[in-house]
């Protein structure tokens, strides 16, 4: 399974590639189309609804709508069904090419959660610089300045060429790290001509990433 998806302002792209062997039961049949377009604040929407229940997403031949079933396993729970209406969009599933980064480091998803959710409060923008010794994330605003330094002793995994420091939506990413469950790392490549990517490894093949561009200088 597949999934792409971009920001109105275009300035923010995710790709999520499940296998298989992630589901209880995968099955694809060829004569049904293979591209499906939605509203992903609608899915999101009734997927949160699911309170351990088992969800069925299903849909035959070309849809006009996304059957989805959240069974109860427990007796207290109720059965819910949703039929989600889809989009008629001309979206093509876009290529994106492996690049190599200027820096990379791998650092716990429930650190990078709390440092850029405790940012949140004093600015709209985060300036990442990656150094020899440490990487620092700086944000500030009118409510003051809020400064993090994490020592490289502190990543699972740390490489540098140049020095780097780029400035980025921290509300963007800071919904990006929100995901922090998922895995115990989170990965994050930077470089100065590209988007930063944030990687997700979800084992075996299975991943999610996220690319977001860097704010453009006023100068």
């Amino acid at each position: 399974l597949q999934i792409q998806g971009m920001d109105p302002s275009h300035v923010c792209l995710f790709e999520t590639i499940l296998l298989s062997n992630w589901f209880n039961e995968y099955t694809f049949n060829p004569s049904d189309t293979a591209n499906i377009c939605c509203n992903s604040g609608l899915l999101h929407t009734i997927l949160s609804k699911h309170d351990g229940s088992s969800i069925t997403i299903e849909y035959d031949g070309e849809p006009d709508t996304l059957n989805i079933s959240l069974e109860a396993t427990k007796s207290s729970d109720f059965n819910k069904y949703f039929k989600m209406p889809l989009i008629n969009f001309d979206y093509e599933l876009m290529f994106i090419p492996e690049s190599e980064y200027a820096a990379d480091f791998s650092i716990c998803a429930k650190k990078i959660s709390d440092i850029t959710s405790q940012m949140l409060p004093f600015g709209d923008d985060v300036t990442i610089n990656c150094g020899e010794e440490s990487i620092s994330l700086k944000t500030d605003g009118i409510s003051g300045d809020m400064l993090v330094t994490v020592s490289t002793d502190d990543l699972t995994e740390y490489s540098i060429g140049d020095g780097v420091e780029l400035t980025y939506s921290l509300t963007y990413i800071a919904k990006m790290c929100l995901t922090n469950k998922l895995t115990e790392e989170i990965t994050f490549s930077l470089h100065p001509e590209l988007p930063m990517r944030i990687l997700y490894d979800l084992h075996d093949g299975s991943f999610i990433k996220f690319y977001l561009a860097p704010k453009c200088s006023d100068n």
